[in-house]
């Protein structure tokens, strides 16, 4: 997570990162902030990363295209989104960047909405003239009124992202596991990926003189969001040649045994159908602590955050209104088809077809800590990462809370089997269900090889910590500040 503090000495954005292999997935999720359905062309031109502009610039631009008074004015009032923007396009109009501010402004939705641009920059107008010397990424500047307009006007539940889970161009190879998933997804297999930002960023401009928190505080943006695999498809099937799942199933063949009294030909075969992950990333917020104006520093402090992961089913109104201030919690949402079929051997009359929904549900949540002092120095801009939780910290406290559960059916039976109900059938197969369906995301290693397996903590992990959620400034456990510059009086 990232926090973008500026001050009177000092300002902090976002470090560089490779952004090529994300954009597929960043571009439209931006484009959803705005509450529209638009993939924006904004990573594929380097230029907006590399195309700063001074924050007082910026802000007088704004209060002419609103036909405020002035910067200060800005700062205390509402402006539109779309004069927001246009202030912005006007610094850079004619440059490669200014054609994706210009796309854009066009696909902002009717009405269009307005900003409380005090909530972003946190600034005290006696030293609104420093800003002339803190620039700004016009990406990262980009990306906090987008987060902004997105906190004040987008209050329906977001629209989801979609993309094809494998092949070309793919969720898993975005993240660069297209080599990790074992088996065959569904042709037709897709992630869906929702964004709600609950919390802006805050850029603060800290005077020397008011130090400490809460009068230099500052904090990254606080989202939630969900990923949707849809369509898995990705089956296994006991009857391995080797029999390596065949341990799994002693429960179930010794009952099926007992009942006929001799040897039973046992088949299962799970299918992974479906997986929800919610996330509710909150905002990372810290101080500047102390400055040294001789040598140059900059001290700040990280006060740390929550964050909570949910798999399973959850009511997507619930979990996106915005007006829910406690965690939710996971209830059991279908994951899995199974079906048991078994036929007595020896010339015996038995036989049994059964199948269960099999259902999941995980809640994690981490504290993710506050950091001890950080000392920055020039020259700047100069950023360093604060000491926190790692993503995949988070993620293994969600598959170590994984809960598993079937719904029985019998189809039909006959013979020695026909007095077998679902009671009786149920403890083995909720043991096969559990054991297969833990081994299939990863959550368990050593049990069997299924021949078949999608690792959802990775996926997690590669999803959380991308260049998407470094650029939107929530990176779980990365939590980094910079300082863009330091104004000597």
């Amino acid at each position: 997570m990232h926090q973008r503090p500026a001050q009177r000495q000092r300002g902090a954005r976002r470090r560089e990162r490779p952004v090529d292999a994300a954009s597929a997935l960043l571009r439209p999720l931006l484009g959803g902030l705005l509450g529209a359905h638009v993939d924006l062309a904004l990573l594929d031109d380097a230029a907006l990363a590399r195309t700063d502009v001074d924050l007082l610039r910026y802000l007088r631009a704004v209060a002419v295209e609103a036909g405020a008074a002035g910067p200060e004015a800005v700062l205390v009032g509402r402006v539109g989104t779309d004069d927001a923007l246009r202030a912005l396009l006007g610094l850079v109009e004619g440059s490669p960047a200014g054609a994706v501010l210009q796309a854009v402004i066009a696909a902002l939705p009717a009405p269009v909405g307005d900003l409380d641009l005090g909530r972003l920059f946190d600034v005290d107008p006696t030293d609104l003239a420093r800003l002339e010397q803190v620039e700004v990424r016009v990406l990262d500047l980009l990306v906090m009124l987008l987060q902004l307009h997105n906190a004040e006007n987008v209050v329906a539940t977001p629209a989801p992202v979609v993309l094809s889970l494998a092949g070309v161009g793919g969720l898993l190879e975005l993240l660069g596991l297209d080599g990790a998933v074992e088996g065959r997804v569904g042709a037709d297999a897709e992630a869906r990926v929702h964004l709600q930002v609950v919390e802006p960023p805050v850029l603060t401009v800290v005077n020397a003189e008011r130090l400490g928190d809460p009068d230099a505080s500052f904090r990254s943006a606080g989202v939630r969001l969900a990923v949707e695999l849809v369509g898995l498809d990705l089956a296994i099937d006991t009857q391995t040649e080797d029999g390596a799942a065949s341990g799994l199933l002693d429960g179930l063949l010794d009952l099926l045994g007992v009942l006929v009294g001799g040897l039973v030909a046992t088949e299962v075969d799970l299918t992974l159908t479906d997986l929800t992950v919610f996330g509710e990333l909150g905002a990372h917020e810290g101080y500047v602590e102390s400055l040294d104006l001789d040598t140059g520093t900059v001290t700040v402090r990280s006060k740390g955050g929550l964050a909570h992961l949910h798999l399973g089913e959850v009511d997507p109104a619930v979990f996106f209104d915005r007006t829910r201030t406690e965690p939710v919690e996971a209830g059991l949402g279908t994951v899995a088809e199974l079906r048991l079929s078994a036929l007595a051997l020896g010339g015996l009359l038995a036989d049994l077809e059964a199948r269960a929904a099999v259902k999941a549900k995980a809640n994690g949540s981490r504290t993710l800590p506050a950091s001890g002092a950080v000392v920055l120095s020039g020259p700047f801009p100069a950023a360093a990462e604060l000491s926190g939780t790692g993503v995949s910290d988070l993620t293994s406290g969600l598959l170590e809370d994984l809960e598993i559960d079937v719904d029985v059916t019998i189809v039909s039976q006959g013979g020695l089997l026909g007095g077998l109900g679902v009671a009786q059938l149920l403890p083995p197969l909720l043991t096969v269900a559990d054991g297969l369906v833990s081994t299939l995301l990863g959550a368990v290693d050593g049990v069997a090889d299924l021949g078949a397996r999608l690792p959802l903590g990775a996926l997690l992990d590669r999803l959380l910590g991308s260049p998407v959620f470094d650029l939107l400034g929530v990176g779980v456990g990365r939590h980094e500040v910079a300082v863009l510059e330091l104004i000597q009086p």
